[in-house]
């Protein structure tokens, strides 16, 4: 059975491209989401694969982070891939991303692990307050969180702040069980399934809250039994979702040519993020895989 790639894109062209080529392959279908405000196919060659189906979305979200318009482009994404499908698997992925695999190994690794949910759970000693502090509180105006204008991002965040604690008496009464990770996620097609019948709940629920897309898909696997028991591995987030991504170094770190040996020894499949500026680990990934 096919693999369905779902690409959430805003920036780096050529570096979408590569990411696009390392996916070109007769077993993936390719579903790519570009952010509405971005303009980077604007006058651009257009995108051709040789054995892939491509689909470019013609629905596009103007994507604000920390904001529920993330969690919209996933259901943008989620949608028209299960119009497609069905798949073994569904990955979701940013623009910044590579496979660190090549693709007959991540076909055999899933060939292998099939049936298993591929989703990072945080169980860091963090998570009961960023729970709290995220889920509980409103937050009203995450849409201007990262405005192009420095001083709006000043205002708004004190009062995006100063607010929460104000309505802090009037917290969100729908209390959960709450789960949090990355999401990047690999899940299949059952999975997906629950997950797109959920949406009018998820996007009431999670509506003027703070970073949902850390917390909405983990939420309802994790409340989910047979989802739940399925997940892949609880040890570490980002083994549990089988993605390499080093958030001590940077925001998160971006990966170099000095980091060639940990990527190339790694077990992971996917690594973020890479950036046109160290272009020749980039070049190094894509002759590797």
């Amino acid at each position: 059975m096919k693999h369905a790639f779902l690409i959430m894109a805003h920036g780096s062209l050529p570096l979408l491209r590569v990411l696009l080529s390392m996916l070109d392959d007769e077993r993936n279908d390719i579903f790519l989401h570009i952010d509405r405000k971005s303009d980077m196919l604007d006058g651009a060659e257009p995108l051709v694969l040789s054995k892939a189906r491509l689909f470019v979305l013609e629905q596009r979200v103007d994507v604000r982070w920390g904001n529920l318009s993330q969690i919209k482009a996933e259901y943008v994404l989620f949608e028209e891939a299960l119009k497609h499908g069905p798949y073994a698997y569904y990955h979701l992925l940013s623009g910044q991303d590579l496979p660190i695999k090549s693709q007959d190994y991540i076909h055999q690794f899933f060939e292998e692990h099939q049936g298993k949910e591929f989703v990072g759970i945080n169980h860091g000693e963090e998570f009961e307050w960023d729970c709290r502090r995220k889920m509980m509180r409103y937050w009203l105006f995450t849409s201007l969180t990262r405005s192009k204008y420095g001083a709006l991002n000043a205002i708004t965040r004190r009062l995006n702040k100063y607010l929460s604690m104000l309505l802090m008496p009037f917290l969100h009464r729908q209390k959960m069980d709450f789960a949090k990770g990355a999401n990047w996620v690999s899940i299949t097609q059952a999975c997906v399934e629950y997950v797109v019948s959920q949406k009018p709940f998820v996007l009431k629920r999670f509506n003027y809250t703070f970073c949902p897309d850390e917390f909405f898909l983990q939420t309802l696997v994790w409340n989910h039994p047979d989802f739940r028991a399925a997940l892949y591995s609880e040890k570490d987030e980002y083994e549990g979702c089988m993605r390499l991504i080093d958030w001590k170094r940077g925001n998160p770190y971006v990966w170099t040519l000095a980091d060639k040996e940990e990527l190339e020894q790694s077990n992971r499949l996917f690594a973020r993020k890479f950036d046109m500026e160290h272009e020749d680990i980039i070049r190094w990934i894509k002759a590797s895989c």
